[in-house]
């Protein structure tokens, strides 16, 4: 109840925070800014959520499940506020890309907060054990691909959806994307995952620490869904404000755009499933 408190008092207070500059308005721009009322409508249903969770609960549940889908939608574009931030803040030359829209990450950064409280809430229930696990970490570890084998692609010189004007070289980044997610996924399947094996110096046959696997495959999921969903919500968003979606005139660019955030999308999903099956099997 807390967190989605939290949500409506950012919400209250952003009109005193400085707004940019319509050219500069890359929220805006790109159609991510979601309308203020679905804001308040998850927040809302997550507070009455909480109030008769313990007296209705198949009807708080329901509440708190519309709760966090609204408040995950309304946090859509946090990741990029994120890279923003990072360039505001050390004074890295990056143009337009070092402005933050303060006033609207304020919002989304509480929304998703209060999102990911709320969906713990949903799972907290013992009886709902996740079958498969082990299916998932390897759907995940299969999706961590997708995004860096298509930089890697197109930096080759493939030309099958790439954007036109791409000049990158090898993606370095992508590539350590790769590695961790992909090490990640089977960490949380693989024995090694619970014990660290017996041929690592110092601390082979340890325990791996419980709260390191499952704190940051959460995190990893949050901000994969959060980056994934992000043309849907775009078009969720154009729908309510009768706007036209940017990526659309993309041209060609558009089917790389779905490739790319639908991959990141789904390997959030199945990286979650794989975390909460891990969390439930190693609980004491």
């Amino acid at each position: 109840m807390a967190a989605c408190v939290a949500v409506v008092v950012a919400a209250a207070v952003r009109p005193w925070i400085p707004e940019l500059p319509e050219d500069l308005d890359y929220a805006r721009h790109y159609g991510y800014a979601t309308p203020i009322w679905i804001t308040l409508t998850g927040a809302g249903a997550g507070i009455a959520a909480m109030t008769v969770l313990t007296t209705w609960r198949r009807v708080g549940l329901v509440l708190a499940s519309v709760a966090a889908f609204l408040l995950l939608w309304t946090s859509g574009g946090l990741v990029l506020d994120g890279f923003r931030a990072f360039f505001s803040l050390t004074g890295i030359p990056a143009g337009t890309f070092s402005v933050v829209d303060w006033r609207g990450a304020a919002v989304r950064a509480a929304a998703l907060g209060a999102a990911a409280v709320l969906a713990a809430v949903l799972l907290a229930d013992r009886k709902n054990r996740v079958a498969g696990g082990a299916w998932l970490g390897y759907t995940a570890c299969a999706l961590a691909f997708v995004y860096p084998l298509l930089k890697i692609y197109w930096a080759a010189g493939g030309a099958f959806l790439r954007p036109a004007g791409y000049d990158e070289t090898l993606p370095i980044a992508e590539m350590i994307m790769l590695v961790g997610g992909g090490v990640l996924s089977l960490l949380l399947v693989q024995r090694w995952g619970r014990v660290l094996p017996s041929w690592l110096p110092l601390v082979g046959e340890h325990s791996v620490p419980r709260w390191l696997p499952i704190t940051t495959g959460w995190l990893v999921s949050a901000v994969l869904l959060n980056q994934g969903l992000l043309p849907v919500f775009g078009l969720l968003n154009s729908a309510l404000l009768r706007t036209r979606p940017l990526f659309v005139d993309a041209g060609a660019s558009v089917w790389a755009v779905g490739v790319v955030y639908l991959g990141w999308a789904l390997f959030g999903l199945a990286l979650a499933g794989a975390t909460l099956a891990y969390q439930q099997q190693t609980r004491r």
